[in-house]
């Protein structure tokens, strides 16, 4: 082969793995950029319903403030927790629909089961 044609094969060769490197790169950023979208998490979003059993609102530090939730027999609750996780208010509804109010706040404790005191599971504990 002539010396011109050599370096020109060799310029290509040069040129082919750059451009493979610079398609592998863009793909890395591509997929990087597409996975990171994916799991970032919803600034705020909008339901016409919610439907669950219990429901857990947290703070920033993840510790649970309010809470909801039913039981099997029809107790049904809702609990406000302080930022030292005491609970503040625990209101519950009996299954005959008699409403409750937990008495003496104040001598709630952290193993008060939250949203109504019918449970012994504790979210606090589980969170």
């Amino acid at each position: 082969m002539e010396p011109n044609t050599e370096h020109r094969i060799r310029a290509l060769g040069s040129s082919l793995r750059r451009q493979r490197d610079a398609i592998l790169a863009r793909s890395a950023v591509v997929a990087s950029a597409g996975l990171s979208a994916a799991t970032r998490p919803v600034g705020s979003a909008t339901f016409d319903n919610v439907t669950c059993k219990e429901w857990v609102v947290v703070d920033q530090d993840g510790k649970p403030r309010i809470g909801s939730r039913t039981h099997a027999d029809g107790t049904a609750g809702v609990q406000w927790i302080d930022k030292d996780e005491k609970t503040q208010i625990d209101a519950a509804t009996s299954p005959d629909g008699a409403a409750k109010r937990k008495g003496d706040m104040a001598k709630t404790t952290k193993k008060t089961a939250l949203a109504g005191s019918h449970s012994d599971r504790d979210v606090r504990a589980e969170r």
